[in-house]
């Protein structure tokens, strides 16, 4: 709204006051008054540009396909990146039963062959958090399956 009141002035010289009678404003040179105009029009528009990415960001879903074979899943999906405030969704299959424990969320599951197993929540806690496999009586996998890394807003 500020920016707007400037330039009809600048288009046509004159300015619109109340009533719509136009007034003359004396002593206002266009060419020293577009620049000032310009920058506050930029200003306002970066300004909405990242606030509705920030707002994107916050609510976007995040999902992940993920295969786990012979215990492994591929090298490019061995660390996963999420957003504070994304709701995440990993998708599981597997080549064989296992159970799987995504750390600090809690979130433990059995994924069996021929099936989608789903880990779905929002990522309200940031830091990096293991998903492990869980041999017998709760016991971990040496080394995690993969790293999810959630990174504050």
């Amino acid at each position: 709204m500020i920016a707007i009141a400037p330039v009809l002035w600048l288009a046509g010289g004159t300015a619109i006051a109340a009533g719509n009678r136009r007034m003359r404003q004396p002593g206002h040179d266009f060419r020293l008054m577009l620049p000032t105009v310009l920058v506050i029009f930029a200003m306002d528009f970066a300004a909405s540009v990242h606030s509705t990415v920030a707002r994107a960001q916050e609510s976007a879903e995040r999902v992940f396909d993920l295969k786990l074979e012979r215990g492994r899943v591929a090298q490019n999906l061995r660390r996963l990146r999420v957003t504070q405030g994304n709701d995440v969704r990993l998708r599981w299959t597997a080549d064989a039963p296992t159970v799987l424990h995504l750390h600090g969320y809690d979130i433990e599951k059995k994924v069996v062959p021929g099936a989608v197993t789903e880990f779905r929540f929002k990522s309200h806690a940031a830091g990096r958090f293991a998903v492990s496999i869980h041999r017998h009586r709760g016991a971990h996998h040496h080394d995690p399956v993969l790293v999810l890394e959630v990174y504050p807003r």
